[in-house]
Order: structure tokens, then sequence, then C-alpha cells
């Protein structure tokens, strides 16, 4: 699975170097996060047109505005990164008195391969194997 630390799909570097095909763009996409300072991390599988997404798109589609029920129920994600995804969107956005997720927390930085990530810029989409099926991961 996408979040077990010790099976983390590895990047191919030979499907990364070629141009993208048609199997490749209808590839399964998955938006995967981890919070560097406790560790936590989460995937979902996403719309496949969504990988495109500018970072702030992608976050609020689904990371803010998001039923982890119905992406459980869909089989999008599994309970563990269920249970990560709802610790880390407490340290992602502001919660109403309601308990509803607000607006995003001001300082919050998302870094990728190292670089920091612009909110209004997509982030890179690694093409890797897991379990011998090619799939895209954000």
């Amino acid at each position: 699975m996408l979040d077990d630390l010790n099976h983390t799909p590895k990047t191919n570097e030979v499907l990364h170097a070629q141009p993208a095909t048609r199997s490749d763009q209808s590839a399964p996409a998955f938006l995967q996060l981890t919070d560097v300072l406790t560790e936590r991390r989460f995937a979902v599988r996403i719309d496949p047109d969504d990988s495109s997404l500018a970072l702030n798109s992608l976050m609020a589609k689904y990371v803010q505005r998001c039923s982890v029920k119905a992406y459980l129920v869909e089989n999008r994600m599994t309970p563990a990164s269920a249970n990560a995804l709802t610790s880390i969107q407490e340290y992602l956005y502001h919660l109403s008195d309601f308990g509803a997720l607000q607006g995003p927390v001001h300082g919050v930085a998302f870094r990728q391969h190292d670089q920091f990530l612009a909110h209004e810029e997509p982030p890179t989409v690694a093409r890797v194997i897991a379990d011998g099926t090619p799939i895209r991961v954000i």
C-alpha cells in the first residue's frame, strides 16, 4: 500500500524518462503527503485528470473539502491513510467552533524532492511501479 513505509514504491527511471503514453495518462494517480514533523503520511487515489492541478487546487479538493468516509467506501484510501489524513488536516487548516475545516494555517510550507513548492504551481508527478503496475504519484 502507498501508506506502508516499508513498501513505498521506487521510482522507475526508465518510465519516468519516457514521454507520456496513452496508457501512462490513464494510469491510476495518487496524492501522497507526509508531515515531516510527525511522520504521518497518507495517500489517496485521485482523478487522473487532476494530477496536473496546482498544489492549492489539489489540497482544496482532496484534503480540505474531502469526505474521508467516501474515500474509504470507494476504496480510494486505506484506514491507516484515513487516520493520518484527519490528523494532518488539523495542522493544515483552521477549525471552526463546530469542527469544520476553514482556511489554511499561515506559514505552512510544502516540499517535494527537497524543494519548496509554490501553492499556485502544479507539483511534479512521479511515475512509479507498485506491485508491477505503473502508477503516478504526487
